[in-house]
């Protein structure tokens, strides 16, 4: 189950602990400013994730409600050229998304928890999804990062390991302050 947490995001930054995912975004900005036109914005924003993530507390995430058997999300940042927007994602017990894709790239940065990642191909027929078939369950724990390119080719299903929560950074190649939920290319409800 999702909950759609972004209410409020404006004032995401009134706590001065809160702004070390403020500072990450404007990192990650400056360096898609500086970087060549070559250059890959996933890779500067996994590298900024990387080195930013060992760094975060608990008081830098944001603290909001979460279901039982749920996932809910909060926008905490939005480039100012909207080129990227990161969210923090807060998982309870048995909390499952939806098979899904993205609209755009992404990197996701676990910030405490474990969670898995089951990764799907489309068995297709010319436009016709026949069905779609599971290839890989991917475990991920704190410190780790891992990033999925956009839809068709990161068709996945993230979860929260059995018996635990999780929080997640998600950075994703798109300007999602009007609807975070525009991100996503659902494959089953």
């Amino acid at each position: 189950m999702y909950v759609d947490n972004h209410a409020n995001e404006a004032n995401i930054f009134k706590s001065q602990s809160q702004s070390r995912l403020k500072d990450l975004g404007q990192l990650i900005s400056s360096e898609m400013d500086h970087a060549s036109s070559t250059c890959n914005p996933r890779q500067l924003a996994e590298a900024a994730l990387r080195s930013f993530l060992p760094l975060l507390s608990d008081h830098d995430l944001p603290s909001f409600s979460v279901e039982q058997a749920a996932y809910a999300r909060r926008l905490v940042y939005t480039d100012p050229r909207g080129r990227f927007s990161i969210l923090v994602l807060r998982w309870t017990q048995g909390a499952k998304t939806p098979i899904h894709g993205h609209n755009a790239w992404g990197s996701v940065g676990v910030y405490s928890g474990n969670m898995g990642c089951q990764c799907f191909d489309r068995i297709a027929d010319g436009e016709n999804i026949e069905s779609l078939k599971m290839t890989l369950d991917i475990k991920i724990g704190r410190g780790d990062i891992t990033s999925v390119n956009p839809d068709p080719e990161g068709i996945h299903s993230l979860y929260v390991e059995e018996n635990n929560t999780a929080a997640t950074i998600h950075i994703y190649g798109m300007d999602l302050r009007d609807d975070p939920q525009c991100i996503n290319v659902m494959y089953e409800d």
